[in-house]
């Protein structure tokens, strides 16, 4: 029986683009007695690379994750489900063909309904939440207004945006303590 082979998606331009690697790594390791994992690492700088070498965590401990890995891209073509490799001037472009992704990525680009998008365009099953439930559930502030639209119970709160926070420090915390009082938690959405 042929196995399913899943991209794993992880790394990232985001600011936890190292916890990223751990869980992938994690998730890989148990993925690949039951399917073929195909490891897609994205840099800090947004540049997708694919590599069996790229499985290895202590690539990306040491920093060689972007010389060992080839430059590579998902399209959205018709008929095409998985990642294209460039292979150069006269060698041609590489298919590997995915069943599913699993996404890896934490925080902006990644569980913010980015990532989805792209996979939705794609034609690419995927693992996780959608679009909108990505994008809902990584601002916690809209997440809430759609918990309270819904009938469901939400914790008092307020909300202050970083610019009411840069003019007015002092209005901002007033915001505060008069909406939840004091001590408070404060949560960036």
């Amino acid at each position: 029986m042929t196995k399913l082979t899943v991209g794993v998606v992880f790394g990232g331009r985001s600011v936890e683009h190292d916890v990223s690697i751990v869980t992938a790594h994690q998730a890989m390791a148990a993925l690949r007695p039951r399917f073929e994992v195909v490891p897609i690492y994205v840099t800090r700088e947004g540049r997708w690379l694919t590599s069996p070498a790229l499985d290895d965590l202590e690539v990306h401990r040491d920093g060689r994750a972007a010389e060992l890995g080839e430059d590579a891209f998902i399209p959205t073509l018709a008929g095409f489900r998985g990642l294209f490799v460039p292979g150069g001037r006269f060698k041609g472009v590489k298919k590997i063909p995915l069943d599913v992704v699993l996404p890896s990525v934490h925080g902006t680009f990644g569980e913010d309904g980015t990532l989805q998008g792209l996979l939705e365009l794609a034609n690419i099953p995927y693992a996780g939440a959608g679009v909108v439930g990505s994008a809902v559930g990584m601002d916690k502030a809209v997440m809430k207004g759609v918990f309270k639209e819904a009938g469901l119970p939400v914790v008092p709160h307020v909300v202050v945006a970083a610019s009411m926070l840069d003019q007015d420090e002092a209005s901002a915390v007033e915001t505060v303590a008069r909406g939840v009082g004091y001590p408070a938690f404060v949560k960036p959405a």
